[in-house]
């Protein structure tokens, strides 16, 4: 017992009035009383005994209860996943994806029109926690407690209606990772961090085209430490190295192999001084097969 629980046990005797008469007798109370504590004395001896087997057994579960009750841990703030796409988003309003950035902090996904005219649009899928500070749009829960926020843009006037059309085709997935066309060693985690990946639909909606993963050394948002985009877009030329069994063209600002099998190229692009590392990582790629088409793509970056 702590001085509080004292202070709160004596209460409500400072609130009786000490001149008040009383009808207890008071001799007989204390023979009663003489009694009674002589009987206490051996089940409180008793009581003494088994509550120190029960420290002696049970010190940490006791010590748990406590201290959860008298102290909250510290609540660390929502992240995502930036392996993991959180919702996912239908053809809604004249609008579809035209590619999803996944984050920590937050995720992106890039709409535009589904008849190839002039209009485009936002979705910014927040983590759960306190409504954010949003820029003009329309704002809505994609779960219980977490917030999202749908902008277009567009020569028509009832894109007001259009977006709450695309927030109707918005809808939280449960580990809906992230697909890639190739995989890396584990040991690359060693030297960075995946902070984001991008996935672009240049081709049918839903159909992936290229992505790029984005990497820094701390896994944290900002500009990225090293860049690899997977796509079929060409590279230009450079020192030709042997890296884990690919023939790779190493640069000043990139490193690059291409998958003779399927044709598709991965460039690992970054800063001089991280080239080195760069062919490390680029080493350690194997693309899965038929890697140009998106349903061969896996979900376990790392192997």
């Amino acid at each position: 017992m702590n001085e509080n629980d004292g202070l709160q046990l004596l209460a409500p005797l400072r609130e009786l009035d000490p001149d008040a008469r009383s009808s207890v007798d008071i001799e007989k109370a204390k023979r009663v009383g003489r009694r009674t504590s002589r009987r206490r004395a051996v089940v409180g001896a008793a009581a003494v005994v088994g509550v120190f087997a029960l420290v002696g057994i049970g010190v940490p579960a006791l010590s748990g209860a406590f201290s959860r009750g008298a102290v909250a841990p510290a609540v660390p703030p929502a992240e995502f996943n930036p392996l993991i796409e959180v919702v996912t988003v239908g053809t809604a309003g004249g609008f579809q994806p035209q590619s999803y950035e996944t984050g920590r902090t937050q995720q992106v996904i890039r709409l535009k029109r589904a008849d190839g005219g002039t209009g485009s649009g936002t979705i910014i899928v927040y983590p759960p926690g306190p409504k954010p500070d949003m820029p003009p749009g329309l704002s809505f829960e994609w779960t219980p407690g977490a917030w999202a926020w749908i902008r277009l843009d567009g020569p028509e006037p009832d894109m007001q209606a259009r977006a709450d059309r695309v927030r109707q085709s918005v809808n939280a997935v449960p580990n809906k990772f992230a697909k890639v066309p190739f995989t890396l060693d584990r040991s690359a985690e060693d030297w960075m961090k995946v902070s984001n990946i991008a996935t672009f639909y240049d081709n049918r909606p839903g159909d992936p085209s290229r992505v790029t993963l984005n990497f820094s050394r701390d896994g944290l948002p900002g500009t990225p430490s090293m860049s690899i985009v997977a796509s079929e877009d060409g590279y230009g030329p450079g020192v030709k190295e042997n890296l884990g069994g690919h023939e790779a063209t190493v640069t000043e600002a990139y490193v690059a192999v291409t998958d003779r099998a399927s044709g598709l190229n991965a460039i690992a692009m970054t800063d001089p001084s991280s080239i080195p590392a760069a062919k490390q990582v680029i080493a350690t790629l194997e693309f899965v097969p038929d890697a140009t088409n998106p349903a061969k793509w896996v979900t376990n970056l790392f192997r």
